[in-house]
């Protein structure tokens, strides 16, 4: 029943709006980063200077389920499975998540920070020489150096922009990676196989969601060791 509350919660969200879609994106990328940080225990939720912003949609879920169920679903549960519910709204595929996670009374924002890279070839000015000309061209018209414009989005991914599917991989092949770190994994002959086995839809679905059950199981904390929060934003 939780996971139905949940995926409601969310199908209603993204036909709310035809730009609603894009905040899939955003869920996945949350389940990363709390993934990547303290564990999956939902840490980047808590409230504090920096913390995370753009995650209403929790806050909405967990309301939802404390109605139904109060005191059952922790909110690192709500982020893995929005996440997954939100690859399936984008078109991807689904996989299984597996829930008992607790969640996390500690979030600590030194381990999320890291060295922005600069905008252009290791600060030099110049642009990258690997990128092709054209495609320079069409990145320097969107963002020239003489403004800045932080409202500008740029899609890492040339080919199916709003679908969850294999298109970025296919950006790299045609040597549209936006971020050297991205392209480099096609251009290095080490990596090159992978992004070509990538480029295959099935496939990256697939691996995919054996990746996200992985990364799901990442510094769970079960027990004493965490609780279920009553809201996503404040340790009980």
């Amino acid at each position: 029943m939780s996971e139905a509350v949940i995926k409601k919660v969310l199908t209603d969200h993204f036909a709310s709006s035809p730009l609603a879609i894009g905040n899939a994106a955003g869920l996945i990328r949350l389940a990363f980063h709390d993934c990547h940080v303290e564990g999956c225990d939902a840490s980047v939720l808590l409230d504090g200077p920096d913390a995370e912003k753009t995650a209403e949609l929790i806050d909405t879920a967990k309301a939802a389920l404390e109605a139904v169920c109060p005191g059952v679903v922790s909110c690192a549960d709500i982020i893995a499975y929005a996440a997954r519910d939100s690859v399936v709204a984008a078109n991807g595929s689904s996989f299984n998540v597996v829930g008992g996670r607790k969640d996390g009374r500690i979030s600590i924002a030194s381990h999320a920070q890291f060295q922005q890279p600069t905008p252009d070839m290791s600060g030099t000015g110049k642009t990258d020489p690997s990128i092709p000309t054209s495609f320079a061209a069409q990145l320097e018209a969107l963002c020239p150096k003489t403004t800045f414009n932080d409202t500008v989005i740029y899609t890492l991914d040339q080919v199916t922009p709003p679908v969850f599917d294999s298109g970025y991989y296919k950006s790299l092949q045609q040597h549209q990676g936006v971020f050297t770190s991205d392209q480099s994994l096609y251009d290095d002959k080490r990596t090159q196989p992978l992004v070509n086995q990538l480029s295959n839809d099935p496939v990256f679905q697939k691996k995919f969601g054996g990746a996200m059950r992985a990364m799901g199981r990442v510094g769970v904390k079960t027990n004493a060791n965490g609780e279920i929060r009553k809201n996503c934003r404040q340790v009980n």
